[in-house]
């Protein structure tokens, strides 16, 4: 009965077995000694077949053995045990064994030494997250582990003398081959691609292919191939492509609309309460009070509309703006505020205050919008019996800056707080209080554009406080 060779990754012949510097033997399941090299002799004395390879072994040697083979699978698994023959020191050996069909491998080092390259090779070999294939100069499959079998969809015994070849997807085999072409001539020393494998059912397979090439000590050259399974990652990865050129399409579109937004349905509107009041003002004494009511609705409608269409434009500019990043004082970006709504908190005797803030990488002119709206809109919604009021602060967080704009307004009722960023909501009826209801949600986008997420927290009759992030920069000179 004769085992099959002990260093599966070389091919060696039997000689080759005597030969390795460290001790080696193969053994029956029952630990009985089939076979050892000259390193075994010498360093644990003479052997013949049949010994028990316990001999020698302390107590706990023995146990640490027994248990290692009832519970060896496929992959190699060691013992330490401490060995003293006749007339030769003491000294602890590690034994990693590995099974194959009813033989036991072995192979010792001095206890706190490397593993040798066979058994890193036997581990590799036996991996489940690998699939590992050697192939001959001709290119055919000559062994394969059963990650490989299961990748492809087949068993071991279809796939060898296989040509590797074959089970490359057609349009992929021309990249695979001018590799190849420039391994053989010495150009590269290995390559790596990724490719599609067919499976047995025709299904494909995306892998990462590496290909190194081995020397057999009879001379003979071999491939060695590993293939990680890349599948759902290179699916996740053209979805991603795939949406990205969507969102590009819709920007297109976006920016059509804004164009059309300006200019085509802005022009009908105009003509219409152009006419609408030409016709009050020229047959005023002709219409009765509930005509000119009619035509007053008309042009109300007509001047709303082309709010909406402005605020809808300011909005999609919003989205599709190439954001200028770069280090903005916040402090000089309220002062810019303030002025812009010095009419407006004149004519409320609003009192707006301002903490010291930070500087952040940012894009300016979306910061302005973004605080103006906020502070506009704490002055629009204050209470008639009392001064509005409005205080904006900073806060430090590790990798972001949490800003709040406080104000004693009227307050949100908890059912409302997400409603109020969405496009054209309104909390109150029209005519009560200006507006489009798009000014929350310009400021949704201005932060979700910087990195950051924007809420309110709120109760009514007694203020809310809406709150915004801004990541930080890590490092200035990267404006």
């Amino acid at each position: 009965m004769t085992p099959p060779d002990l260093s599966p990754e070389t091919g060696a012949e039997p000689d080759f077995f005597q030969l390795l510097d460290q001790p080696a033997v193969i053994m029956r399941q029952d630990a009985t000694l089939f076979r050892a090299n000259t390193a075994f002799e010498r360093h644990f004395g003479a052997w013949k077949a049949g010994m028990p390879f316990v001999h020698g072994m302390d107590e706990q040697g023995q146990e640490a053995l027994q248990r290692t083979i009832r519970t060896l699978g496929d992959a190699p698994a060691s013992f330490i045990h401490a060995f003293r023959p006749d007339a030769l020191p003491a000294r602890r050996w590690s034994w990693q064994l590995w099974r194959q069909s009813e033989w036991v491998f072995g192979r010792a080092r001095p206890a706190g030494q490397m593993p040798d390259a066979g058994l890193m090779f036997q581990a590799l070999f036996s991996s489940p997250a690998i699939g590992i294939a050697i192939l001959d100069e001709h290119g055919q499959l000559v062994e394969v582990n059963e990650s490989f079998s299961e990748l492809l969809g087949c068993a071991r015994d279809e796939l060898l003398h296989t040509r590797g070849m074959d089970w490359v997807h057609r349009p992929d085999r021309k990249a695979v081959s001018e590799n190849e072409g420039q391994l053989s001539s010495g150009k590269i020393s290995r390559y790596r691609l990724t490719v599609r494998l067919k499976k047995r059912n025709s299904r494909l397979v995306w892998v990462m292919l590496t290909v190194n090439p081995i020397q057999r000590i009879t001379g003979e050259r071999q491939f060695l191939v590993t293939t990680e399974n890349i599948d759902q990652r290179v699916k996740a990865e053209r979805k991603l492509v795939q949406r990205a050129e969507e969102l590009v399409r819709s920007n297109k579109d976006l920016e059509q609309f804004a164009y059309m937004a300006s200019h085509d349905l802005q022009q009908p509107l105009r003509t219409i309460s152009n006419f609408v009041q030409l016709l009050d003002r020229k047959y005023a004494s002709q219409l009765n009070e509930e005509a000119r009511e009619f035509i007053r609705y008309a042009v109300e409608g007509s001047t709303r509309m082309q709010q909406m269409i402005r605020d809808l434009l300011a909005y999609s500019r919003v989205q599709r703006l190439d954001l200028e990043l770069e280090f903005v004082d916040f402090n000089e970006v309220m002062e810019e505020v303030n002025t812009n709504l010095q009419e407006v908190a004149q004519a409320s005797t609003a009192n707006v205050l301002s903490e010291y803030l930070p500087a952040l990488r940012a894009s300016r002119r979306q910061m302005v919008q973004l605080f103006q709206n906020l502070i506009e809109n704490a002055i629009k919604f204050s209470r008639s019996e009392q001064r509005p009021e409005v205080i904006i602060s900073a806060d430090d967080q590790e990798s972001k800056v949490r800003f709040s704009v406080r104000d004693n307004g009227i307050g949100i009722a908890e059912e409302h707080r997400d409603r109020i960023f969405a496009l054209f909501q309104r909390l109150h009826e029209q005519g009560t209080v200006q507006g489009t209801g798009i000014g929350l949600a310009i400021c949704q986008k201005i932060v979700e554009n910087h990195g950051g997420k924007i809420w309110v927290e709120s109760e009514p009759g007694k203020g809310s406080v809406f709150y915004f992030t801004v990541r930080k920069a890590a490092d200035k000179s990267t404006t």
